[in-house]
């Protein structure tokens, strides 16, 4: 089970030495929901808008607990429009402002708005896919193990296109030059991953939908 009073505690820390920290007042508030202090976490949320009021996350904090805590269905709606003009391509924000409407303001004309805003943003976001896609199988990454004597080259595909041993580590034992192409390989994985996942976040803008995960 999750120690929200000992995470609330770290946050109170954090706090000592920085007061104006608007990440720990948002996660301390949220921890604060949790365990139904709720109006000590709408203060946490406040002092962080106030601290931070360009961080989209927490008006999506704030707006949920106005929701399904306070029932102030309106205000929640506003929170959740400001935290999507931030990040328009929060699709996550913009699911959530339309079950607000479906199911509490029963204005499903503008809920379903909101669901074929994600299904437009999903195509523009499908169309930079594929360009990412491209990019991608551009990329090289070349992983390195003992201190440059073995060094592997991946195309991003994950193909090995270039095994490189240096003269003194062919004269090693088997083992020896086994596991140091192994650390290459693994090296130029970590690598590969880094940059593919740094061009999907590029193409999606962090755009998610529901449920739903990227191929990669």
């Amino acid at each position: 089970m999750y120690d929200y009073k000992g995470a609330i505690d770290d946050y109170d820390s954090v706090m000592t030495y920085n007061s104006e920290n608007a990440e720990a007042y948002k996660h301390r508030g949220l921890n604060w929901i949790f365990l139904k202090q709720y109006q000590l976490g709408m203060e946490d949320y406040n002092k962080a808008i106030s601290l931070a009021p360009n961080d989209p996350t927490v008006y999506k904090f704030r707006g949920h607990a106005q929701c399904y805590v306070f029932n102030n269905y309106l205000e929640a709606i506003k929170d959740y429009n400001k935290a999507i003009r931030l990040n328009p391509f929060d699709a996550k924000a913009i699911y959530d402002r339309a079950l607000i409407k479906l199911y509490f303001i029963k204005n499903e004309e503008s809920a379903l708005s909101d669901f074929n805003k994600i299904l437009e943003k999903a195509k523009e976001v499908e169309a930079k896919m594929k360009e990412s896609q491209e990019k991608i199988k551009q990329i090289q990454v070349v992983g390195v193990s003992g201190g440059g004597d073995v060094k592997v080259t991946l195309n991003g595909e994950g193909e090995m296109i270039n095994l490189d041993l240096s003269d003194d580590l062919i004269k090693e034992e088997k083992a020896i030059i086994v596991d140091l192409i192994r650390a290459a390989h693994s090296n130029a994985k970590n690598q590969l991953k880094s940059k593919t996942s740094d061009e999907i976040s590029k193409a999606t803008g962090g755009f998610g939908i529901p449920g739903f995960k990227w191929p990669l």
